[in-house]
């Protein structure tokens, strides 16, 4: 709630009273000056500019049936679900497909807008030296393919401080701190950020990551008495041939607790890891986000719960908690809503990429306002906001398509 980082580790170390000594490996702070693609934690981000665009809702179907097949490359999943799939569905199995189906619709000029905002662009402002900006390709690059791979963390590479901050606005009601190792003197005033997503956008992201942590691939996240969300992220190491290896993998977990009211963002990043016999009791031998780092967090967050003072809920407020974070796999829209699916897939406003996809001839005359209205709700960005104690309560925002596709004011 305030961007504050409490602990922040980058293994191998070194001796501070040897750093003449130490290996180069070592010294690189990982967190500050490391670039790794985000792999599928990326879905996070395409989920919250989907929705702040306004033209995705939470209860739309994508379609997941077969793989995109684009310029001689095709994007699959890891398990195919072979369906129409709604966004919780999408990130609980982690379809790449879908994602690349949201992003179509989005479209590149969204996608940069949303990065470019939430400073996947530029180096964060740290008190410490060495904290690096993002790779990404060139405006003149993205294009079809880009577009679509970035939504699921491929073609684009951040440091683990950006990603981490970034998923702390989409979590925490909306607002963008600089993050800071800073505690807060006593008696200061809240730390004031940038809101650049509807609070209501971000309940339904915590609510979806809570959902992957019950019944989709960040199972091994769980800890006992604690409502901890989360997502998997598994991305393809790019070798000294310059080509993405199939069983080389950097392995990451987001999460957040407590979900229903989030404080705490932990994620963890473990850089090629290797099948083990000691490590084949959580693994099973993969190399993946949800064997390898997802009971690294477990482990992590039953040790800081009690120290950080997050008592689990218990009785009645338990049960109020685990309602509010409540999500069926396929919501129903409300009513006067238009809910995509196989028979309207693409939304008003939706880029060319998306018809291209679908095996469609774009509209010779694209429905212009519908995407300046998309464009401006995803660059939206309100200063001087602070968060009061009660921002993460749940908002009712759902509208309409129409009613979405309808310009901004003021």
């Amino acid at each position: 709630m305030t961007g504050h980082i409490v602990a922040m580790a980058s293994l191998p170390d070194y001796n501070a009273n040897d750093m003449h000594t130490a290996p180069a490996d070592a010294v690189l702070d990982r967190c500050l000056s490391g670039d790794y693609e985000p792999g599928s934690v990326e879905k996070l981000m395409t989920m919250s500019m989907g929705l702040q665009s306004g033209l995705i809702n939470v209860w739309d179907k994508f379609n997941t049936t077969h793989p995109l097949c684009v310029y001689g490359f095709c994007i699959t999943d890891y398990e195919p679900a072979k369906s129409w799939l709604t966004l919780p569905q999408i990130l609980d199995v982690s379809s790449n497909i879908g994602a690349s189906r949201i992003a179509a619709i989005l479209g590149p000029q969204i996608e940069r807008a949303w990065f470019r905002k939430i400073g996947y662009f530029s180096a964060p402002p740290i008190q410490v030296p060495g904290a690096e900006p993002g790779l990404w390709h060139a405006k003149a690059d993205w294009h079809l393919l880009t577009t679509m791979t970035v939504s699921f963390g491929n073609g684009i590479a951040v440091t683990p401080l950006v990603l981490t901050n970034a998923v702390v606005a989409a979590v925490n009601g909306g607002v963008l701190f600089n993050p800071t190792l800073l505690a807060p003197a006593p008696g200061a005033p809240p730390r004031r950020g940038i809101r650049i997503m509807r609070p209501g956008v971000s309940y339904t992201i915590r609510k979806m990551m809570r959902d992957v942590v019950l019944d989709g691939t960040g199972a091994y996240a769980r800890v006992p008495g604690y409502l901890v969300g989360g997502k998997t992220g598994t991305a393809q190491v790019v070798g000294a041939d310059d080509r993405y290896h199939n069983h080389l993998n950097n392995a990451s977990f987001m999460s957040i607790f407590p979900a229903n009211n989030p404080r705490y963002v932990v994620f963890v990043l473990v850089v090629q890891p290797r099948p083990t016999k000691k490590m084949d009791k959580f693994s099973h031998g993969f190399t993946t986000g949800g064997y390898v780092s997802a009971p690294v967090v477990s482990r992590i967050i039953s040790r800081i719960g009690p120290l950080l003072g997050g008592m689990p809920p218990r009785g009645a407020a338990l049960v109020h908690a685990k309602a509010e974070l409540a999500l069926p796999p396929v919501p129903k829209p409300p009513p006067g809503a238009i809910a995509l699916g196989p028979k309207d897939p693409i939304p008003p406003g939706a880029n060319r990429y998306a018809y291209i996809l679908a095996g469609e001839k774009p509209p010779a005359h694209p429905d212009l306002a519908a995407q300046l209205a998309a464009l401006q709700r995803v660059e939206m960005a309100i200063p001087d906001v602070t968060l009061p104690p009660n921002e993460t309560e749940p908002i009712n925002v759902a509208q309409s398509r129409f009613q979405e596709s309808a310009p901004l004011s003021g």
